[in-house]
């Protein structure tokens, strides 16, 4: 072959190798899912830098049902009275294996200070469904998966 021909290749191969989707390069260090733990109403589980603490509420039907389109969650940081602002934002759910992916990405309002409800989840399948949460204090930001167990209707 080539020396052109071999350059293509290479590059092909590079550009496969590098690809990307929601699923797989949603983390720059990917948590370990392992054992699979579905977070439960009202405890506090810490972000993966652990900057802020998040508890999630139901807004609707616990357990959560085939169809759940929405859930609050509530954070905290170690920062508290600092009157920097608040975001939050989530991206496509996934199921944990990564066969699905929601159609649609969630929509994060807030209700009171650092008090969400995360909107148009689309979790659409009973199994074991990921979300995956960005939080912002200010200059800081964190994430989160909130790992949901969704039953069938």
């Amino acid at each position: 072959m080539t020396r052109g021909l071999h350059r293509f290749l290479a590059g092909v191969a590079l550009t496969g190798l590098s690809a990307c989707d929601a699923v797989s390069c949603w983390w720059t260090d990917d948590p370990d899912r392992e054992p699979w733990t579905a977070q439960e109403l009202g405890r506090s589980y810490p972000t993966a830098d652990g900057l802020f603490e998040v508890v999630l509420h139901s807004d609707g039907q616990w357990p959560l049902r085939s169809g759940v389109r929405r859930v609050q969650i509530e954070w905290s940081s170690a920062t508290e009275g600092t009157d920097a602002p608040d975001t939050a934002s989530a991206a496509r759910p996934f199921t944990r294996d990564g066969t699905r992916v929601a159609d649609t990405e969630p929509v994060a309002t807030q209700l009171e200070p650092r008090l969400w409800r995360i909107d148009g989840l689309a979790l659409d399948a009973a199994g074991q469904w990921i979300v995956p949460v960005i939080l912002e204090h200010g200059e800081l930001d964190d994430s989160i998966e909130l790992h949901l167990d969704v039953a069938a209707d």
